[in-house]
């Protein structure tokens, strides 16, 4: 090509690049972690939580809870003042956590709610998520803390506590984008 000429398939490379950019973009949103509904209720005195929460773990932590690497599943949990601003510091903040493991001898899931120390067994992965996803009835504030004339709202984010790995494990979960699993917070009245 001679000089000012215009390639004539720098037009087409350029929406072939931008279909297999679009492509990875929608494969790697196929796993993740979503809050799909939440509500709180007044209970004797207690606001409390009910939430739903999709757990898809993708390839690479899949692979590590096979072999036998635990995994801590983190709900985040505030109440905070409508309106909301940047610098204001939530009312209230609940971090309710969950180990996951597989053990290999049992061919089971184990789940450990590490807030109550409460322990279930599942036969799949996928029970074990949804066991991990349907939070209920999680007491979140004592209505007697809030002001009953402000307007308050929850929000809710779950995702996978990569801090909680083995060392060999944690900086390939700082690097590696599959390791990366977080929903997006998700907020309603209170």
């Amino acid at each position: 090509m001679g000089r000012g000429t215009v390639n004539p398939r720098f037009p087409a490379d350029l929406l072939i690049a931008a279909l297999l950019v679009f492509a990875w973009c929608a494969t790697a949103q196929a796993t993740g972690i979503v809050v799909e509904r939440g509500e709180t209720r007044l209970e004797d005195g207690v606001f409390v939580l009910d939430a739903d929460v999709d757990y898809e773990l993708g390839a690479d932590p899949s692979e590590a809870l096979d072999n036998g690497v635990p995994l801590v599943l983190e709900l985040e949990i505030e109440v905070r003042r409508v309106p909301d601003w940047i610098l204001r510091e939530p009312v209230a903040t609940l971090r309710q956590r969950y180990r996951f493991k597989f053990h290999s001898l049992t061919q089971r899931y184990l789940v450990t709610n590490l807030n109550s120390g409460d322990r279930q067994s599942f036969r799949s992965r996928g029970l074990a998520l949804d066991y991990i996803g349907q939070v209920r009835n999680v007491p979140i504030l004592d209505a007697s803390l809030i002001d009953s004339r402000q307007e308050h709202s929850v929000r809710v984010r779950a995702g996978l506590d990569i801090e909680s790995l083995p060392p060999p494990l944690l900086l390939l979960a700082y690097l590696s984008t599959s390791w990366r699993l977080n929903s997006e917070w998700r907020s309603w009245p209170l």
